[in-house]
C-alpha cells in the first residue's frame, strides 16, 4: 500500500473524529512509525509503506478508535518544546501546565541558584523542563508510584538532566531534610463526582491515582501540601500549584494565614476563553470575592466581562448578584439582567468590593447569631425567629445547606469553636446527614 492510500485509509477509518484531529494523528504517526516529517508526507506520497509498518498503523488506528490518547499510543508527547516518554502510570502533560511553569520562569533569572522540589512528578516534565531552565540549581522530585518513577528518571536521562527523584507519599510525607525556594505541584484534584462529566479518553486511560479525590474532601493534597511549606519552605520562597478553579477560593482561604507577602490565584481561564469564545460572547464568572476587574484585565474585551453570583445552592437560592465591573458594557448588564428574570431569580446590579454585597451582610447576620449560642441560645431558636421575622432560613440551617467545612481546615482546626467540633466530627451540614441539626434520608430537619 502507497503512503496516499494509507492515508486515505486512514481517514475513512477514522471519521469519527474531526479531520484536522486525524491530520495531526496521521502525521504523528507518520514521524513515529516512517520516520518522516510532516513536510515531508507530500513528497513520499507514492512510496510504498512496509508490511511491518502498515501493522503499526493499523495498531494504532484500533487503539484509536477506542479513544486511547494518541500520545498513549506513540508513548510520548511534547513540553516545553522537550520530549517526554508516557505510559499509562503518568498522565500527559497539559497546556496549562505549561502556564504555571511560564510563571516561574517569571520570578527568577536563569542562572540563580536554587533548591526546587517538586510534589507528585508523574512523568517529570515540570522538575526536568525547570532543571533545564535553572541550569545552576538542584532540582527534586517525589512520587508514591514505583512506574512513574521510572518513566520520569527515564525522561531526566534523555532530556540531559540530573533531577534527584525518590518514592513518597505526598499524603504522608515524612518531615525533610532540607528547604526549598521553590515547591511546585500538580496533585490530583478532580472530585470524583465529575468523573461522568469526563471524556472516554481521559477516563478510560490516564491513571486515576493522579486525577481523582473524593468529593467530601477535594482539598486533601492541598492540606498536606500546607503542613510541607510551613516546614520546608525557604523564608523567601514561593510555592506554586496548580488547581481546581472550582476550590479557587476555598484554597485562597486555606493559604491565606501563612506567612506569604501575598497569595495569588492566577486568573488563567478567561485568557482561555477570550481566546476560543466568539466576538460578543459574555464572559461571566461566578465568584463571591475575587475581582471581576482584574478577572476582565485577563481578556482583550474587559466590556464583555460581568460577575454572576448565584447564592449556593444555586438551585435552591433566588438571590442573583449581577456584578459589574469598571468596564462592563451597559448592554451586557441588560443582558444579564433579562437572563436572571428568565431563570427565575432575583437580580441585583453591585459594583465590585470584598464579598459583594449580599456576603458582606450575611457575615455580620453571622456574626451575631454566633453570639447569641455563646450566650446560651440554641440553633434552632436563633432560626425560628429569624424565620418569623421573614427571612426563608436561619443562619445555622443556612450552614448545614451550604457545607459547614466550607473554609474549614481540619489542620488548623484548635477545636475552640462549635464549628470546630461539628466538622472535627463530621457533622458537615446536609451532606452528610448530621450538622447543626440532624437530617433525615429526605433532608428533613430535627434539632
Amino acid at each position: 500500500m502507497k503512503l496516499k492510500d494509507l492515508r486515505c485509509y486512514f481517514f475513512n477509518q477514522l471519521n469519527d473524529f474531526s479531520k484536522s484531529e486525524i491530520n495531526t494523528f496521521f502525521k504523528l504517526l507518520c514521524e513515529d512509525i516512517i520516520g518522516i516529517k510532516p513536510h515531508q508526507i507530500i513528497i513520499n506520497a507514492a512510496n510504498k509503506v512496509s508490511d511491518s509498518d502498515l501493522n503499526l498503523f493499523f495498531d494504532a488506528i484500533n487503539r484509536l478508535k477506542l479513544n486511547e490518547p494518541i500520545q498513549y499510543v506513540i508513548g510520548y508527547s511534547y513540553f516545553f518544546g522537550n520530549k517526554f516518554k508516557l505510559s499509562p502510570s503518568v498522565l500527559i502533560p497539559r497546556p496549562e501546565t505549561e502556564e504555571l511553569i511560564s510563571w516561574i520562569f517569571a520570578h527568577y533569572k536563569p542562572f540563580e541558584k536554587l533548591k526546587i522540589l517538586e510534589l507528585g512528578t508523574g512523568s517529570g516534565c515540570i522538575a526536568i523542563t525547570l532543571a533545564k531552565h535553572f541550569v545552576n540549581s538542584k532540582v527534586f522530585a517525589l512520587d508514591i508510584s514505583d512506574h512513574a518513577l521510572e518513566v520520569a528518571r527515564f525522561n531526566s536521562e534523555s532530556n540531559n538532566t540530573n533531577v534527584v527523584f525518590f518514592k513518597a507519599d505526598i499524603l504522608n510525607l515524612e518531615v525533610l531534610d532540607e528547604n526549598y525556594d521553590i515547591i511546585v505541584s500538580n496533585p490530583p484534584y478532580v472530585g470524583k463526582g465529575e468523573i461522568s462529566k469526563m471524556s472516554p479518553n481521559v477516563l478510560d486511560y490516564e491513571p486515576h491515582l493522579a486525577l481523582f479525590v473524593e468529593d467530601l474532601n477535594p482539598l486533601i493534597f492541598y492540606k498536606s501540601i500546607k503542613k510541607i511549606i510551613l516546614s520546608n519552605l525557604s523564608p523567601n520562597g514561593h510555592c506554586f500549584l496548580e488547581i481546581n478553579e472550582a476550590y479557587g477560593e476555598e484554597l485562597m482561604q486555606l493559604y491565606e494565614d501563612l506567612s506569604f507577602d501575598s497569595v495569588v490565584l492566577k486568573k488563567d481561564i478567561f485568557k482561555t476563553l477570550d481566546n476560543i469564545a466568539k466576538k460578543g460572547a459574555i464572559l461571566a464568572t461566578n465568584t463571591s470575592a475575587l475581582d471581576v476587574n482584574e478577572i476582565a484585565a485577563q481578556t482583550s474585551r474587559p466590556e464583555d466581562v460581568i460577575g454572576l453570583h448565584f447564592f449556593s445552592p444555586a438551585n435552591v437560592m433566588r438571590l442573583l448578584e449581577i456584578v459589574r465591573g469598571e468596564k462592563t458594557s451597559k448592554s451586557v448588564v441588560a443582558t444579564s439582567m433579562k437572563m436572571a428574570k428568565s431563570i427565575g431569580k432575583g437580580a441585583a446590579v453591585v459594583g465590585v468590593c470584598p464579598g459583594f454585597v449580599g456576603n458582606r451582610i450575611l457575615a455580620q447576620r453571622q456574626r451575631e447569631a454566633n453570639k447569641l449560642i455563646l450566650e446560651g441560645a440554641m440553633p434552632w431558636e436563633v432560626d425560628d425567629a429569624l424565620f418569623d421575622f421573614g427571612f426563608p432560613m436561619g443562619p445555622f440551617a443556612m450552614s448545614d445547606l451550604a457545607g459547614l467545612d466550607i473554609g474549614w481546615d481540619e489542620d488548623l482546626s484548635t477545636g475552640d469553636t462549635l464549628r470546630d467540633k461539628l466538622c472535627e466530627a463530621g457533622r458537615l451540614g446536609q451532606k452528610t446527614g448530621k450538622g447543626f441539626y440532624i437530617y433525615d434520608e429526605k433532608r428533613n430537619k430535627s434539632p
